[in-house]
């Protein structure tokens, strides 16, 4: 195995900084809703980072209203500063197109983006795309200390999806499991109409909810 400056470069990036993966065996369990709400919940409290590592789907800029795209450049990427939030997606690169990484390409394109970015955060959370692919497998080898919050449904398929994905991830780094759309877990009755909107995001069933168990997720970052 060939050595790669990037993957050391990375680490320099992001030496010192909380890193909070948020991830899912399945798609369309509330993911990256979730990501974008502790990010606007942890705000109040310190330098937050929100990084949208979905290459096909990128979903944080229409969740949270950003309607115009834009990163700026200084020695590096510097992320898009909205709502008090760091916020850089593959949508920055990609506007509307189709991704069709594969592979290498998609390792690559992670390596490019997490070695140019310069974040000024002292937490970063970070929104995956469902599954255990390309891209969750590189975080576990380039965030060695990121802390993984794991995101799933009262069903037994997303049961059964959840026993393999704590098997990859390691027991020691799930900081918590958050069950979605059932009555013990969080409720998504009305965050339809909250997407776009940060201050109705903030005032949503899923706000509120999260904000009871904030405290103990930063506890374990």
């Amino acid at each position: 195995m060939s050595w790669d400056p990037r993957e050391s470069m990375i680490e320099k990036r992001l030496r010192g900084v909380k890193k909070l993966a948020v991830v899912s065996a399945k798609g369309g369990v509330g993911k990256s809703t979730i990501s974008a709400i502790l990010a606007l919940i942890f705000r109040e409290r310190t330098r937050v980072g929100l990084l949208d590592l979905d290459a096909y789907n990128p979903s944080i800029p229409a969740i949270l209203g950003i309607k115009e795209l834009k990163i700026g450049e200084d020695k590096g990427i510097i992320p898009q500063y909205f709502e008090g939030l760091y916020v850089l997606s593959f949508a920055h690169f990609t506007k509307e197109r189709a991704t069709p990484l594969r592979g290498k390409e998609l390792s690559d394109a992670l390596k490019e983006i997490l070695t140019a970015t310069i974040w000024n955060v002292d937490l970063l959370i970070i929104d995956t795309p469902p599954g255990m692919g390309e891209t969750t497998l590189e975080l576990l080898r380039f965030f060695r200390d990121a802390k993984f919050l794991v995101i799933t449904t009262p069903s037994l398929l997303a049961e059964k999806a959840l026993e393999k994905e704590i098997e990859l991830l390691g027991k020691e780094k799930i900081i918590g499991i958050i069950e979605n759309m059932s009555e013990r877990g969080v409720r998504f009755s009305d965050i339809d109409k909250a997407y776009g909107d940060t201050e109705m995001l903030l005032k949503s069933d899923v706000a509120r909810d999260l904000k009871r168990i904030t405290e103990e997720i930063w506890k374990k970052l």
